[in-house]
């Protein structure tokens, strides 16, 4: 069927055709059969990525609510995955019509903030906006994945793709995802590894991770029922993902694939920036009182955290 739909002038474009068809039945129909024959065929998914397929996908993706929309946004998803997979010309191709600056409005988790949301669509009321339903994580570990998969190491396209990523300000959302207790582990663990992607081996892309100040409310010693704002870099609030105590809401067990995420963070990191290595050692000291690790770990420094997981390993509270 893909030979002879290959052979046909006016085939593939035809199959691309019914991604407008006004009939969802059809459209979504259109979209199962081009996520079979675009699974292995690098031809089909050329001709079909020329077809103008992106800007038919990502427009369907917007129409249905975002990540935070049913299965026909999965399929685009998956769809879009397929098209990009190996393909280093479709890559091309996606970067160069602008395809990657859409990839953070795909990242938001904030109903109002999304296309759906800004056209007067329904949005669900505060209570929901928190709730991550089994559809929603699966629409966003898709679209982590292909951020994912546009960089990878040895990939021809990666340095292009990185810079690319980090001039459509992809960090910030990615970050957002990452430190949202909410989220499920396995979101917040894969968008740590798209943030240690985009700036892997990338030194303008580390240097800009640097630079990122992130705010925290930090209860008041004098004052336990008021919090302050204290601006910490981010470098540290992900060491401290990797080493300090994992949330009371999630098991230890499922909180391990967020540590080892932030951990290729801070590795993608110091990893051939010497500037990083650096400020990183200046601040390897012991904390003030080795016994008082219990006490809250703001006020750390970023060596500070790990030094006081290396002399604290002995604890009993330690699982790990």
């Amino acid at each position: 069927l893909q030979q002879r739909v290959l052979v046909s002038p006016t085939g593939v474009g035809r199959l691309v055709d019914l991604l407008s068809d006004q009939r969802d039945i059809i459209r979504n129909e259109g979209i199962q059969l081009l996520i079979a024959m675009t699974r292995s065929n690098a031809d089909i998914q050329k001709i079909v990525a020329f077809e103008n397929a992106f800007d038919y996908l990502l427009g369907i993706v917007g129409e249905e609510g975002g990540v935070r929309g049913n299965i026909i946004v999965q399929d685009c998803l998956q769809l879009l995955h397929n098209l990009l997979n190996y393909n280093v010309s479709n890559q091309n191709f996606f970067r160069e019509t602008s395809g990657i600056q859409r990839l953070p409005s795909l990242l938001v988790t904030d109903p109002s903030q999304t296309a759906a949301g800004r056209s007067g669509h329904p949005i669900p009321d505060d209570d929901e906006d928190l709730e991550w339903t089994s559809q929603h994580a699966l629409n966003m570990l898709v679209v982590l994945d292909i951020i994912r998969m546009l960089i990878q190491p040895g990939n021809t396209n990666t340095q292009s793709n990185q810079t690319a990523m980090q001039q459509c300000g992809i960090i910030p959302p990615l970050l957002q995802l990452a430190l949202a207790y909410e989220a499920p582990s396995t979101v917040r663990s894969q968008a740590l590894y798209a943030i240690g992607d985009v700036i892997r081996a990338h030194q303008a892309n580390q240097n800009l991770f640097q630079r990122i100040l992130i705010t925290t409310s930090v209860e008041d010693d004098s004052d336990p029922s008021s919090q302050r704002a204290i601006p910490e870099p981010a470098i540290v609030i992900v060491i401290r993902l990797a080493v300090g105590k994992h949330p009371t809401t999630v098991s230890a067990n499922e909180y391990y694939i967020v540590r080892a995420a932030a951990t290729h963070l801070v590795q993608a990191y110091v990893g051939g920036n010497a500037d990083a290595q650096l400020a990183l050692a200046a601040t390897l000291t012991p904390p003030g009182d080795i016994g008082t690790i219990t006490e809250p770990e703001q006020h750390q420094s970023a060596g500070s955290l790990i030094v006081s997981v290396l002399l604290d390993w002995r604890e009993a509270s330690k699982e790990d």
